[in-house]
């Protein structure tokens, strides 16, 4: 697809930026996202857009199509997405729970109750209690 002027400034540089990101040739990249050497020289300069099932082949090898696309970062647009408040909640909780069991629950299983409690609050309004006691059921308390 032909490039406008506008998108030939954003694109091009942001595919650029995530090729040097993952340490690859143009040559090797382009090869593995299915295109030749020149085809990803004119994505990288702007004269061409890449299209869809470049992107998602992109994807698949680690570039971040958000920043591609958006010039945010996947994680800046996810961390505008997260409920903080729901968040800092839960945190609370699990500290008020180490407090009242006298434990101390390692940051990476801290980690994963956070992300299990608020995937489960986020898609049904609730916690069930039984992903609770499982959840603080594997820690060992005093």
């Amino acid at each position: 697809m032909q490039a406008s002027e506008e998108s030939r400034d954003v694109f091009g540089p942001r595919i650029k930026a995530e090729r040097l990101r993952l340490g690859m040739t143009q040559e090797a990249f382009g090869t593995r996202l299915g295109v030749s050497k020149p085809t990803q020289v004119t994505y990288e300069s702007g004269l061409r857009i890449p299209d869809l099932v470049y992107l998602s082949a992109a994807a698949k090898i680690g570039v971040d199509i958000s920043l591609v696309m958006t010039g945010q970062s996947s994680e800046v647009v996810a961390a505008e997405h997260v409920n903080w408040e729901l968040m800092l909640f839960l945190h609370k909780t699990i500290s008020e729970w180490e407090q009242s069991k006298g434990v101390e629950i390692e940051d990476a299983t801290k980690v994963q109750f956070l992300d299990l409690f608020y995937r489960q609050f986020t898609n049904t309004g609730s916690i069930d209690p039984k992903v609770l006691q499982l959840g603080f059921g594997i820690v060992k308390t005093a």
